[in-house]
């Protein structure tokens, strides 16, 4: 197990498993916690690592190795985007914690599914599973899964441009992780409710969120999320207008990339500097970079990215007065435009809100009908009660007049 770059505990770790090298639950623990400290510096290495822990999770009969490592897997494909895999590892683990009646581990599960949906934009499927994962969260009583179900519920109101939805459902969110200690849920919170107000042009407030979203990303350690949040206020000067700033703030993108070796981040961060640099009037730099970023976006299927390179193809060509290009281009943009805000999908979603809705109407009058049934039984029951007494207090009365003064 060669390691390209190392920690301590990662040094650590293989220090234990070279020295003991039991095919024990131990083992797999220990696989598991370097993979764990692998996320940051190598992400292949993380994963075949945890391959290792799962495969040999399997020959131990260890059901509880065996479903931490597909949900960990399920995340770590997730960030190398690679969906297959992801989705592969995924639905394993549900057959997994189906067949065991593992209400949190379902919760978990289908809050990867969404995440995995989510990333590829979409969102009625993202939702689908979102839906599906909370009452099995709630009956766990697995508090941390329900918040961040609720970042998938608030991302998909933020993609279908329902702005107001998106704020109540965040904010609530970021109220809810940070009374958790929760603090990766925060800094999503954080990030999402930043491209909320960037949507309405509320700019020192989306400011504001993503300042505090790099903020605790860094102290987290997490280069990925902070490639994120500084990609988003490269878009956002970019929306201002404000090509210095949004030039800087795509660089500090781009070199989070490179150093977390996160490539499947470094593109959008690229499209965020082709803008930058359409912003200063250099339409070739911003058609090499967008190119670059398009290609590899079509790769990894990420239809954001595909949508942002498009349009800034379209306007730098258009600069260039190369206007089949640009038409063409923009045609490409208005496909993955329509694909996510369609009118299909907007049925979709609002369908599944609705059908929940009245799910949890449902179980709530259900609740209220067995509360109020409850509540006629006790009340039955002391009408009973004090039935028994007053006819037992008329008996006494009667009893006792009728004994005359002798036998008082």
């Amino acid at each position: 197990m060669p390691l390209s770059a190392q920690t301590r505990p990662a040094d650590s770790l293989q220090s234990l498993l070279r020295a003991q090298t039991q095919l024990d639950t131990m083992r797999v623990r220990r696989l598991q916690a370097l993979s764990n400290e692998l996320v940051m510096i190598d992400l292949p290495q993380a994963i075949a690592v945890l391959e290792q822990g799962l495969q040999l999770s399997r020959r131990l009969n260890d059901p509880r190795g065996e479903g931490q490592a597909l949900i960990r897997l399920g995340t770590l494909y997730r960030l190398h985007s690679d969906y297959v895999q992801a989705r592969h590892r995924t639905q394993q683990a549900l057959e997994l914690f189906t067949q065991r009646k593992d209400f949190k581990g379902l919760g978990v599960s289908y809050l990867q599914v969404s995440f995995i949906e989510m990333v590829q934009e979409n969102p009625a499927a993202a939702l689908r599973a979102a839906l599906k994962g909370l009452p099995y969260a709630e009956q766990a009583h697995d508090r941390i899964t329900q918040t961040r179900l609720q970042i998938t519920i608030g991302n998909t109101y933020l993609l279908l441009g329902n702005y107001s939805g998106a704020l109540n459902t965040l904010k609530a969110t970021l109220r809810s992780a940070q009374a958790q200690g929760d603090k990766a849920t925060v800094a999503a919170a954080l990030s999402l409710l930043g491209n909320t107000y960037q949507k309405l042009k509320k700019w020192p407030t989306a400011l504001g969120y993503y300042r505090r979203a790099v903020e605790l990303n860094r102290r987290l350690g997490d280069l990925r999320s902070v490639t994120i949040d500084e990609t988003s206020q490269a878009q956002l000067y970019a929306d201002k207008g404000d090509y210095l700033l949004a030039l800087r703030h795509g660089q500090l993108a781009r070199a989070a990339a490179r150093d977390s070796k996160d490539a499947y981040n470094l593109h959008p961060a690229e499209v965020a500097l082709a803008r930058a640099y359409l912003l200063a009037k250099q339409p070739d730099s911003a058609i090499v970079l967008a190119h670059r970023g398009l290609a590899a976006s079509q790769a990894t299927r990420s239809n954001e990215t595909l949508r942002n390179a498009s349009d800034v193809l379209a306007q730098a060509y258009a600069r260039r007065g190369q206007f089949e290009q640009a038409y063409n281009y923009h045609r490409m943009w208005a496909a993955y435009q329509d694909s996510l805000t369609g009118l299909e999908t907007r049925k979709k979603t609002s369908a599944l809100f609705y059908n929940y809705d009245l799910e949890k109407k449902q179980a709530q009058i259900a609740l209220l009908t067995q509360a109020r049934l409850l509540q006629r039984q006790q009340l039955y029951g002391l009408l009973a009660c004090w039935a028994r007494c007053w006819c037992w207090a008329c008996w006494g009365a009667t009893s006792t007049s009728s004994s005359g003064p002798t036998a008082r």
